[in-house]
């Protein structure tokens, strides 16, 4: 893992963790967090690690362990550091790292990147299943299904929920209801869902 400055373009700091990164890079609260998984070989590893660092030198804090994935997606909510592995399984830490909140296994693939928000994670599962867990302790918050692979998730900030799917769908599901908000359908299939201002 290395730093670069953006002004300067010159090398701040380097980290060496073992393995290869496998997840996206957050910095909040003064602490960098990943996540590593060890190279595979003819077994595969039991553990993922998510790792917090400091940011302005690069010195690890504190290693957890985590259940294998080959991809993992990190997101805060206001409680805690939200992981989830491409296989399903779901933990929350403390955003200090001292403690394990609470864990899931869905037992099924993430078909796209999870949405995050202050209070919640919404996740699409290969099977067309459509699941958002709160933030604080896992529970379901809401559960619907889909016809076709969700391949984009997107959360407001009022908890709205909008997906988009490889067939060009676009809907949108009001915070707590599974009935539909709205839905248009584009020319090709939804890479990515992005909010922005107020929404």
């Amino acid at each position: 893992l290395r730093a670069i400055d953006s002004t300067t373009g010159l090398t701040k700091w380097s980290a060496e963790l073992g393995g290869q990164v496998v997840s996206n890079i957050i910095v909040a609260n003064s602490k960098l967090y990943l996540a590593t998984s060890p190279i595979e070989s003819d077994k595969v590893p039991e553990n993922s690690y998510m790792r917090i660092l400091n940011p302005a030198s690069g010195i690890p804090d504190r290693s957890i362990e985590l259940p294998f994935s080959k991809q993992i997606y990190l997101g805060l909510t206001d409680d805690s550091v939200v992981s989830v592995g491409d296989g399903g399984l779901v933990v929350a830490v403390s955003q200090n790292a001292s403690d394990t909140l609470w864990s899931q296994s869905l037992n099924v693939r993430v078909s796209a990147p999870p949405a995050f928000s202050s209070a919640s994670v919404a996740i699409s599962l290969s099977d067309g299943r459509l699941m958002v867990l709160s933030g604080s302790d896992g529970s379901t918050i809401f559960f619907s299904s889909w016809k076709y692979k969700i391949s984009a998730v997107a959360l407001s900030k009022s908890q709205a929920l909008v997906i988009g799917d490889d067939r060009g769908n676009v809907a949108k599901f009001s915070s707590g209801k599974k009935e539909r908000g709205w839905k248009f359908k584009s020319g090709a299939a939804i890479a990515s869902i992005s909010r922005s201002g107020e929404y």
